[in-house]
């Protein structure tokens, strides 16, 4: 009786350990945590700092900054993971300090589309059944933009539930982006205020031959 007593409290024990582990992870991201300071973000590079000393603090670990784009009164700070070069998730981060997941203009992307750092976090992966191929995805982007905005298709990036794709105007320049939901196919896209953003480092401006 008692060897079955506490075979059956670890067993709760690690039940209940999973759904707060769970409930962790669909709010890990976008959320200011305890111990996090809360300071002026000057530019890009500080920007990039900020970014890492907020996943040190949420404990978030295999992830990298792979670029930061500041439109003048923002940054976005684009994260992929080290191991697999996927797409983890785009911070949004005012020169005040304050943190989001991007809006892009709705919430969705960010914080209902993506699957593993979201709001609607999934713990097995394995569980995402995603219905667009990545040609497919672009066909949708191709469709869903008006030509008579001049805007053109440069590279891509996988993200976990959605394709981002990076849009150019005429010149080649990287002046918006387009998310496309691979498992609904719902596509929104919005251009940068203000024109082409500053990016850091320079080198990770996206384009079409990335």
């Amino acid at each position: 009786m008692r060897i079955r007593l506490v075979a059956g409290v670890a067993l709760l024990a690690v039940l209940l350990g999973s759904h707060a582990q769970a409930s962790h992870v669909r709010a890990r991201v976008g959320i200011v945590p305890d111990g996090f300071e809360v300071k002026a973000v000057p530019d890009a590079a500080a920007a990039a700092r900020y970014t890492r000393s907020y996943m040190e603090t949420l404990g978030l670990k295999g992830l990298r900054v792979r670029r930061v784009a500041g439109t003048g009164d923002r940054f976005y700070v684009y994260v992929a993971e080290e191991s697999t070069g996927r797409g983890a998730f785009t911070l949004e981060i005012t020169p005040e300090g304050r943190l989001s997941l991007r809006g892009f203009p709705s919430m969705d992307p960010e914080m209902m589309w993506n699957q593993k750092y979201g709001h609607r976090a999934r713990r097995d992966l394995s569980m995402i059944r995603e219905r667009l191929t990545p040609d497919q995805a672009l066909g949708r982007v191709a469709k869903s933009i008006p030509a008579s905005t001049g805007l053109r298709i440069g590279s891509q990036e996988r993200y976990y539930g959605y394709l981002l794709v990076f849009l150019l105007d005429r010149r080649g320049r990287w002046v918006g982006e387009a998310a496309v939901n691979t498992v609904s196919g719902r596509v929104v896209w919005a251009r940068f205020g203000g024109g082409p953003p500053s990016v850091f480092p320079p080198s990770a401006v996206p384009g079409s031959g990335e």
